[in-house]
């Protein structure tokens, strides 16, 4: 088992054939399905929490501002923890971390829907509920934010660099997977009650945590001839450009999470009560776009990660300017899906290039660096997004079109 060097000028990447039940060549079916299904339960929790919360929050009379908080305090939180638990991973064994973040992940869920729950019956108001799923959400962070860099470094740890761009790719498209799979479940238990989806998750995700425990092997960290391993700076020249083309499309990628259910709610008419419904039909089209190119563009383009991430940004610059000018639900969900298609393309080139950008034992603390940057965004974007909304609900996409349009000026500077 080997890293391999790192190279911070990559070649294009492997366009051998795909390899659909395993990551990587490198790494057995059974640490795959355990590697894959914790991003798949986290990418699950965020489609039922986009969809649910707005929903929630205008039963029970929480604001727009009060949502808004809820996204941002704890993304501060997911940002710091992501980083501090990838310095974990270049120190700890990853699969504890990984089995943590699914207790954290089902500990969540289940206190927010009995949060929920309980302001439905009648028992408090909307001040105590938005502090209960504020600290749902805080736990949720504190503790799962983990997840994905013990699971990249775990992968990168089995693949040599010529296929880590499909690797990263694939296991960022278990997270999306996730994604397309939780409008299903809404879909087919929110029949049962608009919460049932958040309790069936969290029972479903411990199942996971037995099958992660039993199906992976333990997985000590590398360490290059005895030498500690240091915390690496976001303003190391390697990789200070890349992270900041991740903080762009996390922006962006947050501006259209965090007004998606409001979009529908305020500019296209959508019922209160169909906003789930509708907005989860946009995840999954996203979803399903960003699927297609992580598990088929990615391949079979065998492009360079900048020239991915590249391509992936001006899909989603044209994305946004479509999202500015939908007046209809039609066309928001093509919007979307033309997003969904972008960023699959955007995130696993920016994460391979910053992969590709350091040595083999600051493979971990890279993932958490670039983990807390894609998740800055959900900080920022509150700050701007639901304001703007507020004056005209076009205005947010204007703003992450802008932003995408920065970070495709930094991707084809060669630095």
């Amino acid at each position: 088992m080997s890293d391999g060097a790192a190279n911070p000028n990559p070649g294009p990447a492997s366009s051998a054939p795909d390899v659909p039940d395993r990551l990587s060549p490198g790494i057995s079916r059974s640490i795959a399905i355990s590697l894959t299904a914790v991003p798949v339960m986290h990418g699950i929790g965020q489609s039922l929490i986009f969809a649910i919360l707005p929903a929630v929050a205008r039963d029970i009379g929480i604001d727009e501002n009060g949502v808004g908080l809820i996204y941002m305090l704890p993304a501060i939180a997911w940002s710091l923890a992501t980083a501090w638990w990838g310095h974990r991973c270049d120190t700890w064994d990853r699969k504890p971390i990984l089995l943590l973040s699914l207790l954290g992940f089902a500990a969540s869920l289940l206190i927010f829907a009995l949060a929920s729950a309980g302001a439905y019956a009648g028992w408090y108001g909307a001040g105590l509920l938005w502090t209960l799923i504020l600290m749902s959400r805080l736990l949720y962070s504190a503790l799962s934010s983990g997840a994905l860099p013990a699971a990249q470094a775990y992968v990168i740890a089995l693949t040599p660099p010529a296929r880590r761009t499909i690797a990263i790719g694939r296991l960022t498209a278990a997270w999306n997977l996730g994604t397309l799979m939780g409008p299903g479940v809404i879909g087919v238990l929110a029949v049962f009650g608009l919460l049932t989806p958040l309790f069936a998750t969290a029972a479903f995700a411990m199942l996971v945590w037995l099958g992660v425990r039993r199906g992976l092997d333990p997985q000590p960290p590398q360490r290059s001839h005895g030498a500690p391993t240091l915390r690496m700076s976001p303003f190391d020249p390697r990789i200070r450009s890349v992270l900041l083309i991740g903080l762009c499309g996390s922006i962006s990628q947050a501006t259209l999470l965090q007004t998606l259910a409001y979009t529908f709610m305020d500019r296209i008419g959508v019922a209160t009560a169909d906003a789930p419904r509708v907005v989860g039909i946009a995840l999954m089209l996203a979803a399903l776009a960003t699927l297609f190119s992580q598990t088929v563009l990615v391949p079979r383009l065998g492009a360079a990660p900048r020239k991915l991430e590249s391509l992936g940004l001006t899909i989603n610059l044209c994305a946004f300017a479509g999202l500015a000018i939908s007046t209809s639900s039609l066309s928001v969900w093509l919007a979307t899906l033309l997003c969904g298609l972008g960023y699959g393309l955007v995130r696993p080139g920016n994460i391979a290039r910053a992969s590709l950008s350091v040595q083999a034992d600051e493979q971990g603390a890279i993932a958490g660096l670039n983990g807390a940057l894609w998740s800055a965004g959900f900080i920022v974007t509150p700050i701007f997004a639901m304001p703007l909304h507020r004056i005209d609900p076009r205005l947010p996409f204007v703003a992450a079109g802008a932003v995408i349009l920065v970070a495709l000026l930094l991707s084809r500077h060669r630095s």
